[in-house]
């Protein structure tokens, strides 16, 4: 019996199309959202610098950061209220869209906390209507979807039921 070794050889510019199709995924997503609950994309930004190319995505500073600070620091804030705003930002992208918008990576780093201690939603690169499915099929069993598998839900990591508003009420859940 012989024993083959294989390495993943990755190649740079396929990379970088994959990167680029991800970003203009995730701006397309998030510049049509207009809600209170849903954090407003500004714009985009390009950064040069030696031979390398950033762009990135510009929102608002929300002073209180993200949902675990808030929550670490305002202790007596009523935690139904940051619930609610993330239940209505929730109802908005499934319901403002045909078909509904699921956000896919629903966790306490990603809802923020405005001046005014509302939760609104944040980061908008899994955010679609279909699996991300893989293109090779010998690897269709496998889930190709990112964000972090802790707080997926089932049907996130099977890719043959793929994104589903039930996604998003499970990550609500955790």
């Amino acid at each position: 019996m012989k024993t083959m070794l294989a390495d993943l050889i990755r190649d740079p510019e396929e990379e970088k199309r994959k990167a680029d199709r991800h970003l203009a995924r995730e701006l397309i997503s998030w510049a049509v959202l207009q809600h209170d609950n849903i954090l407003r994309l500004s714009g985009i930004c390009m950064v040069e610098s030696h031979s390398l190319r950033m762009f990135g995505m510009v929102a608002p500073w929300l002073e209180h950061g993200h949902a675990i600070n808030y929550l670490k620091n305002n202790a007596e804030r009523p935690r139904s209220l940051l619930l609610r705003d993330i239940a209505q930002g929730l109802m908005y992208l499934h319901s403002a869209f045909q078909p509904p918008l699921i956000h896919g990576d629903l966790k306490a780093s990603n809802v923020l906390v405005d001046i005014t201690h509302r939760a609104v939603l944040a980061d908008f690169g899994l955010t679609g209507t279909k699996p991300d499915i893989p293109d090779d099929p010998a690897s269709q069993g496998l889930s190709r979807t990112i964000g972090n598998e802790r707080w997926k839900a089932p049907e996130m990591l099977m890719p043959a039921t793929g994104n589903e508003m039930g996604a998003d009420l499970q990550q609500l859940s955790c």
